[in-house]
């Protein structure tokens, strides 16, 4: 069937990626040139709202700033939620002994126990933000175990340090304010990791498939209504984010948001780390490639809750698609053939995933193929799209932002332990005034979501009744997933009325 221009949005002048121009084969590819229509539209209701958040959250962070100096306690009971439970968990892996050894150099072997599983938090990417001007960072390895596989209760061993001297130290939980400083450092990392490096990923391939959908797929094609709607503000934002002066990860020191350590140019680093993958540590920082599922780690509480909306989404898609017709299914292939080299061609050890058909974007000779569970490639692909611009970006904001702030630093005024004891430090000492300040407007304005469309009530406009019924079904699927969670014993990490419709912030 021949399609008019007029058939698709934007005329078919619409947008489409390109290479990063901060760091290009560096990182994801990006887009430039967003249409003006939708940078309005960001404006307006995202904009505008930043620009006013910056003017009247003031008074209430400098008021925060000055109830809660320097940081809190953090128990070694809440070191292993935010490492082993919540979103933070997304980093953790199951190591051996000799993982171990090559992960934590110095480690006491003797301390582990044969009949333990053990686990490690790698935060070695630091090591691209130095310290500097009196703010200091450490790249640090947290080592967790648990009794057996089905217990969720995590109990922390030991925490390697990288100090600025250069000496690598292992700390143990019984060496007093040089433990409770490793750990700040540890979870300094996972804040940064998370929201500067791992988080990426939701974010920036994504423009890809959004951009090319929107101007390869004719408006009224099913697979098109099936995805605009989670497109909303995001080509904007994304390119905000890593192009304006006035972005937070350039960290520019006149902007009262601007909490962070590290030049502009360190922080991009981390955002390459995500993609490029850090040589000699391929367990913990393998290098980006496009999953068709969704990539949560290893099984965690939050692993599980992710899983279960990603499968509500699958549902849904799998009855959407069976109604594509065999022109639609050929533009499809176009579709996924636009896409796949923009993704693939970018990664590091292409050939190598290229042979994995779930750890590839589908080309589009691949992209009906059927697996062994049944499913499609393009259905496990276009559920990963729609639960990767909804629940799983906003699951990661909204879990760290309710993490307690008092106790996640993005900057450290003391320099992290070099041995397992250390002079006194008194923890109001470990931030400024004005670094709490800042880190509470950084977590204000950017971190904690504040929404403009939701998930819950997504309308997907079908013409067809049949899936306008689908669609109804769906919303009444979600509710009944997020009742089924405590019904399987699994914490509810963001409640469904909570979770954005695409990607808003």
């Amino acid at each position: 069937m021949q399609n008019k221009s007029t058939d698709f949005l934007y005329d078919r002048l619409g947008p489409w990626p390109q290479p990063n121009p901060n760091l290009p084969g560096q990182t994801f590819p990006t887009v430039v040139h967003v249409p003006k229509k939708e940078s309005w539209q960001y404006e307006f209701n995202i904009g505008i709202r930043y620009y006013t958040q910056i003017i009247y959250l003031n008074p209430w962070a400098l008021w925060y700033a000055f109830k809660n100096p320097g940081l809190a306690p953090l128990s070694d009971e809440q070191f292993c939620d935010f490492l082993c439970i919540r979103s933070f968990s997304k980093f953790l892996n199951e190591v051996d002994t000799a993982q171990i050894a090559h992960l934590m150099p110095g480690i006491d072997l003797g301390i582990l126990h044969p009949d333990k599983l053990y686990f490690i938090s790698d935060q070695y990417l630091m090591y691209r933000v130095p310290s500097q001007d009196g703010l200091y960072t450490a790249p640090t390895v947290a080592l967790f175990s648990k009794p057996n596989k089905e217990s969720q209760t995590f109990t922390a061993e030991a925490i390697w340090v990288k100090a600025d001297n250069g000496k690598e130290t292992v700390i143990l939980p019984g060496d007093g304010q040089a433990w409770d400083l490793a750990k700040y450092y540890a979870v300094e990392g996972c804040a940064y990791r998370l929201v500067l490096s791992i988080h990426s990923i939701m974010h920036f391939p994504m423009d890809i498939v959004n951009s090319i959908t929107k101007t390869a797929l004719p408006k009224k094609h099913l697979l098109f209504q099936l995805l605009y709607p989670h497109f909303d503000f995001s080509l904007e934002l994304n390119l905000g984010v890593q192009t304006s002066y006035t972005s937070p990860i350039k960290n520019h020191w006149e902007f009262p948001y601007t909490g962070m350590t590290g030049t502009a140019d360190e922080i991009a680093e981390l955002f390459a780390a995500s993609y490029e993958g850090i040589k000699g540590r391929p367990v913990t920082y393998p290098p980006f490639h496009f999953n068709v599922t969704p990539m949560i780690g290893i099984d965690t509480m939050y692993a599980d809750f992710q899983r279960e909306y990603y499968n509500c989404c699958l549902r849904f898609v799998k009855k959407v698609l069976t109604k594509l017709s065999d022109d639609e299914k050929e533009m499809v292939v176009q579709w996924a053939d636009y896409i796949a080299p923009w993704i693939n061609r970018h990664v590091k050890d292409h050939h190598t995933y290229m042979q994995d058909e779930l750890r590839h974007f589908p080309t589009g000779k691949e992209i009906f193929k059927v697996l062994p569970d049944g499913d499609t490639l393009l259905e496990k692909v276009v559920a990963k799209i729609v639960w990767d611009l909804t629940v799983g970006h906003a699951g990661d904001h909204y879990d760290y932002a309710m993490m307690d702030m008092s106790k996640v630093a993005m900057r450290l005024r003391i320099p992290a332990p070099d041995s397992r004891k250390i002079e006194y430090y008194d923890p109001k000492n470990l931030r400024t005034f004005i670094d709490t300040y800042k880190h509470r407007m950084l977590w204000r304005i950017f971190f904690l979501p504040t929404n403009v469309t939701y998930f819950y009530d997504v309308n997907y406009n079908f013409e067809d009744p049949e899936l306008q019924q689908y669609n109804q079904e769906f919303l009444e699927d979600l509710k009944k997933t997020e009742v089924e969670l405590s019904k399987k014993g699994i914490p509810n990490f963001l409640p469904l009325k909570k979770i954005s419709r695409s990607i808003q912030y």
